[in-house]
């Protein structure tokens, strides 16, 4: 069955069952709800560990289940049309004479999850998935959606490697890489520069903390020390291999990317760039970027104070044809289709995968994370010298205490950071570790394969465009 072909077959009706439409399923209350064979389905759940269910009309119960695929429930889309007002989400002007018309028996014939950013790159769905950890990039590339492998803290060699890894294992599906490119960045600096003019006062107060919580050392080589935002000649030598390799999209997480434009379309790789503020948004679309990331205060790691639905709504109004993709807490579908509505193209995700089965973050912080709220994670320049938001831990309370000096620009407050970031990670201390995580991790409730997760967001996202606007019979 392929997406846009013949109309689908109808799906068998279950005896107790009257459908109303292809996810929500109403039942009698007291009657077990229909559930399809989809060996992947988990069913949805809260922190507390309950179904989430609603009321549905007429004393029913509804309960919301997955579809294999969601093919079935997207080529409905495409064959019966989708109801929805207006023409910023694909329908038509209305007739002035149809004035007192309801907007839901406007028309948009196209799937609401099949965005201009799924044209660039030749994905089914406008899922980005942010990760540090291969497995889950190709899980999420292998499901429809895409993936930006973050190499910032791995040697030139290291990316080439990881490069022809996935390569291997996504039958030429596009992907992307994601580096730092901070132009406040030292050109030229070893190590041993930089520690050197880290402030005594700022070297007291890290070893008073490690002192106080009895911090270990650490036991491997600092993951730090090697940082493409140390110095700029680093962060060159990581992009060259992307270059050298071709790589489908360049992304940029902290800097602006627009220097490398020439150099990246010459050999037909995209650039995306990743902003906190409107003007760098701006600036970026001049240059030619092809895509933006709209990145809001809710998100994890570097991110400035503007709030998700602010930045994304506004770089969305000058955005023109430059697809926008929005970032910050975003870890359900009804966040996913949120986003379309603000005019985004598609979701920058990146807590959401921390916590699934294929990623190689310590069990530790998975339990971390599949507990936690929004209350527990901060926003704290303390680790890097940049404004990010992490799992709260010793580390970053003490540093908002009034008596604590105040933490250095990058990267000099990076390497006063990595002793203690290494040690408790090495030592492998709950009470000490962290973690970049953003204001949704508390939808991040079990640890799921990240082909689970691309297909939950997209029955969820659906759902709630139907839930909104409804589903012709």
């Amino acid at each position: 069955m392929s997406i846009g072909g013949d109309p689908p077959e109808p799906r068998p009706e279950h005896p107790d069952q009257t459908r109303a439409c292809p996810i929500r399923r109403e039942t009698p209350v007291g009657e077990p709800a229909f559930r399809h064979s989809n060996p992947c389905t988990v069913p949805r759940t809260d922190k507390r560990g309950e179904r989430v269910s609603s009321t549905g009309p007429a004393g029913t119960k509804v309960e919301h289940v997955a579809v294999p695929y969601m093919i079935w429930h997207r080529e409905r889309h495409v064959a019966e049309s989708f109801v929805m007002g207006g023409p910023a989400m694909g329908g038509s002007e209305r007739d002035p004479a149809d004035a007192q018309t309801p907007a839901k028996e406007n028309v948009m014939s196209q799937d609401p999850l099949h965005t201009k950013l799924c044209d660039q790159l030749g994905v089914e769905y406008p899922i980005v998935s942010f990760t540090h950890c291969k497995d889950v990039a190709v899980a999420v590339i292998n499901s429809g959606g895409f993936a930006v492998l973050g190499e910032a803290m791995h040697t030139p060699e290291e990316i080439e490697a990881d490069i022809k890894w996935i390569r291997d294992r996504v039958d030429g599906r596009p992907f992307g890489v994601d580096l730092v490119l901070p132009a406040s960045a030292p050109a030229e600096a070893s190590l041993d520069e930089i520690t050197s003019k880290i402030p005594e006062s700022h070297r007291e107060y890290e070893q008073m903390i490690m002192k106080k919580y009895d911090v270990p050392m650490p036991k491997e080589a600092v993951d730090l020390h090697q940082w493409g935002g140390l110095n700029q000649s680093l962060g060159r030598a990581q992009l060259e291999v992307l270059l050298e390799e071709r790589v489908p999209v360049i992304a940029s997480g902290l800097g602006s990317p627009a220097f490398l434009l020439d150099a990246a379309h010459e050999r037909g790789c995209k650039v995306w760039g990743l902003v906190g503020r409107t003007r760098q948004a701006k600036r970026q679309i001049e240059a030619g970027v092809d895509a933006v990331i709209a990145q809001g205060f809710d998100a994890a790691g570097h991110t400035g104070d503007m709030g998700t639905l602010s930045i994304v709504a506004e770089v969305s109004a000058i955005a023109g044809d430059t697809p926008i993709i929005a970032a910050g807490g975003i870890t359900t579908g009804r966040h996913l289709a949120a986003a379309l509505c603000l005019g985004a193209s598609g979701v920058w995700t990146g807590t959401l995968w921390l916590a699934c089965r294929e990623s190689d973050v310590d069990m530790i912080i998975k339990e971390r994370l599949v507990a936690a709220s929004a209350d527990d994670t901060t926003w704290s320049d303390s680790i890097s010298g940049f404004t990010m938001r992490v799992l709260k831990c010793p580390w970053t309370e003490e540093w908002k205490k009034p008596d604590a000096p105040r933490p250095l620009e990058s990267p000099y407050q990076m390497i006063l950071s990595s002793d203690y970031i290494q040690g408790a990670n090495d030592g492998r201390r709950a009470d000490l570790m962290t973690e970049a995580s953003g204001q949704g991790v508390g939808f991040v409730t079990e640890m799921k394969p990240a082909r689970q997760i691309v297909f939950d967001m997209v029955e969820e996202a659906l759902g709630t465009f139907d839930d909104v606007v409804g589903l012709p019979e």
